[in-house]
């Protein structure tokens, strides 16, 4: 009822104001009238949605539940309201998120003992769509869980071993983590001893569609793709990778790669067409993850069952896929 009145009361008189004071008075109102309040950053990311419209979104994912699409419009909103704010200032806007507040005491619960179990320090920030959510593992049904047991799992993006960490709980035979960054790679190498999780093994590069260098922000908090940053590493394509090392079928594909994720499913096409992964991967980084990665996917690797789906409000986006048959399967069955 409340997303009614915004729409169809609120937003359709606010038509007849000017556009800039119209869009921060929409602000207030679905704040106002939404589900809660968190920070949302939104610098980064606004010049890279600036020229994508809504139009944009429904097209390319037409076919997606109604659920799925509204999380990406919603995502798209709160990127663009940056426009009409001074971002000089202060890159920080309080907005209502999704779905902040549901479930709140059991995520901080379930952060607390993540944390500990691990021997992660909660000064890490890391954030439900991890702990909580499991990169969106914990909307898939058991026997998508059972389908990628005894598999070897890709962690691409690895950071400090968070997601090996959640990760490690699926019964992989090995997890392959990918992480460019020297500080993160020792800090990952000592948090997988501690925790005594011994089925991990870390390669220290990063992933595309090609062989390269790749040059960032050499920090443990903060990973920008710059050439003008302080550290740089190699980078390898997956397929080409896993050609030349020993593994396993690969069942699960995890990629957080700030921006680079499109490029690296056109380096992964092969394993992705041989072994069905699932695939959990962020796409809120740009408008070639946003836009591209869904499309491509869909061309590439036909018959998947997709959702999109925020697990850390509305600051982090997450495309999860799994091989229709998995469920269709149990469905035609029954």
């Amino acid at each position: 009822m409340k997303k009614w009145i915004r729409d169809n009361i609120i937003y359709r008189l606010l038509r007849h104001l000017p556009d800039k004071l119209q869009t921060k008075l929409k602000l207030v109102g679905t704040c106002i009238l939404g589900n809660g309040w968190d920070y949302f950053y939104l610098t980064s990311l606004a010049g890279n949605f600036s020229d994508i419209q809504q139009e944009d979104v429904r097209k390319v994912y037409a076919d997606m539940p109604e659920e799925s699409l509204n999380v990406l419009l919603e995502y798209l909103r709160y990127c663009q309201l940056s426009n009409y704010f001074n971002a000089e200032n202060n890159n920080t806007l309080i907005v209502p998120q999704y779905p902040l507040f549901k479930g709140l005491k059991e995520k901080l619960n379930s952060e607390k003992s993540f944390c500990a179990s691990v021997h992660l320090s909660v000064d890490m920030t890391i954030t439900s769509e991890v702990f909580f959510y499991h990169h969106g593992l914990k909307e898939l049904p058991q026997q998508v869980h059972e389908y990628i047991a005894d598999s070897d799992f890709l962690d691409l993006g690895a950071w400090v071993g968070d997601s090996a960490c959640i990760l490690s709980g699926y019964k992989p035979r090995k997890i392959l983590s990918f992480e460019p960054s020297p500080e993160a790679c020792q800090i990952y190498t000592a948090n997988m001893k501690k925790s005594g999780i011994a089925n991990t093994v870390l390669i220290p590069a990063g992933v595309s569609d090609k062989q390269g260098v790749l040059y960032f922000e050499n920090n443990t908090t903060v990973f920008n793709l710059d050439k003008n940053r302080n550290g740089c590493a190699d980078i390898v394509r997956i397929d080409d990778y896993l050609e030349q090392h020993e593994h396993a079928r690969i069942g699960l594909i995890k990629a957080d790669l700030e921006g680079e994720a499109l490029k690296m499913l056109r380096g992964a096409v092969a394993v992705i067409k041989k072994d069905r992964p699932v695939l959990l991967l962020a796409i809120y980084h740009n408008a070639d993850e946003f836009l591209g990665i869904y499309p491509f996917l869909k061309k590439e690797v036909p018959n998947y069952r997709y959702k999109v789906r925020a697990l850390s409000g509305l600051s982090e986006v997450t495309l999860i896929g799994y091989p229709a048959e998995l469920t269709d399967k149990t469905a035609s069955e029954l």
